[in-house]
């Protein structure tokens, strides 16, 4: 029967972070000292990648080295660099010639709004997070590496933005270890495994949290040319009276179709919630590719509404190859873990930068 471990009793990686906290940004690295099969899959519309083509099925690397999360946006790319040349340093990687080449791959969510814009994940920050992965003692999660600056709830902008983190989820029944790190960075909200919104856009007051949903249903009736809302509402009350769902109440009114343009996408900040599955099952390159198409159904669980075109949802899978696995079973419990690794992000974060954590709700 799986328990609940620590992220780091997974045997065959190292976890670091690194952060600068009053410039709210950091990044985590994975480390596999042997090298990982590996896969990836990115949703949504606007990614910060490094590496990912080489993890497409036809392509000839099979194992990576090392995933690399960082805050920076495009910038924080560059941290990914200083963890390379720091595993070249300590001889991982492939050896090619008279050359070690470690394969990292990574993504980076957007948080240049949330502290110093100018000031973002380098070269210096990727070998210090690599340091901590092999010699900095303990990993947490919340506000640290790439959690740092991380923040749902964007409908509006970052005034009523909640801020979350760097989540993580693990198990084993002894023999089959996996767990998920994720950095939780959502356009939207995040939601419990009872379908309760914890974390995501606040009220005008600040005092409960309202969602996105409703706000954003409105914006489609807005723009659209017949009154899509009237034709909808039936459709929505009954799920909402199947599911059992109470939408919190709002007084507030749809704004004029000129501001809900600004709010879907001329003034809107950008954000991505990015994940690495790490797991000592044995799996395929294609099966890594698969894994980690399916673990989407993870975010869509917990971070409703999902994969918008302001976010660059990536999730990286990478397999030590170990024990076997029945890959149907296998991906249904994966994708419980990077489910729960999101709901971590939300509820293991402190309020920063001006930002309530959910914590603060859940006191209530």
């Amino acid at each position: 029967m799986f328990g609940r471990v620590d992220i780091t009793d997974i045997k065959g990686f190292k976890l670091g972070n690194a952060e600068n906290t009053d410039a709210a940004t950091g990044c985590t690295v994975i480390v596999a000292e042997k090298g990982a099969t590996a896969g990836v899959d990115v949703r949504g519309g606007g990614p910060a990648t490094r590496e990912t083509d080489v993890l497409r099925s036809e392509n000839t690397i099979d194992k990576i080295h090392a995933v690399v999360i960082s805050g920076g946006s495009a910038y924080g790319l560059e941290a990914g660099s200083g963890v390379m040349r720091e595993l070249e340093n300590m001889k991982i990687g492939h050896r090619v010639c008279n050359c070690i080449v470690p394969i990292v791959c990574q993504a980076s969510l957007f948080d240049l709004n949330v502290g110093q814009s100018d000031v973002r994940p380098d070269r210096t920050m990727g070998v210090k997070a690599v340091h901590n992965a092999f010699c900095g003692g303990e990993f947490h999660h919340g506000n640290y590496g790439a959690g740092t600056g991380a923040s749902v709830g964007k409908f509006y902008g970052m005034n009523r933005a909640m801020k979350t983190g760097l989540g993580t989820f693990a198990c084993s029944d002894g023999e089959i270890e996996v767990g998920a790190i994720t950095a939780v960075n959502a356009f939207a909200d995040v939601y419990d495994g009872r379908n309760q919104v914890i974390a995501g856009l606040l009220s005008a007051d600040g005092k409960r949290i309202d969602g996105t949903i409703r706000p954003l249903k409105n914006c489609v009736a807005a723009e659209s040319s017949y009154n899509m809302k009237s034709k909808m509402e039936p459709f929505f009350n009954k799920r909402r009276e199947e599911e059992e769902l109470e939408e919190p109440e709002t007084t507030e009114e749809t704004p004029a179709v000129n501001e809900q343009s600004k709010d879907m996408g001329y003034d809107i900040t950008f954000n991505t919630t990015i994940s690495c599955l790490v797991t000592n099952a044995k799996l395929t390159k294609a099966q890594c590719n698969k894994l980690a198409s399916i673990l989407h159904d993870g975010y869509a669980r917990a971070i409703k509404p999902v994969h918008s075109i302001m976010d660059g949802d990536t999730i990286f899978v990478m397999a030590t190859g170990e024990k076997d696995v029945n890959f149907d079973a296998f991906a249904a419990l994966a994708t419980d873990i990077v489910q729960y690794s999101v709901i971590d992000g939300a509820i293991s974060a402190e309020s920063a930068y001006g930002l309530p954590a959910a914590r603060e709700f859940l006191r209530k």
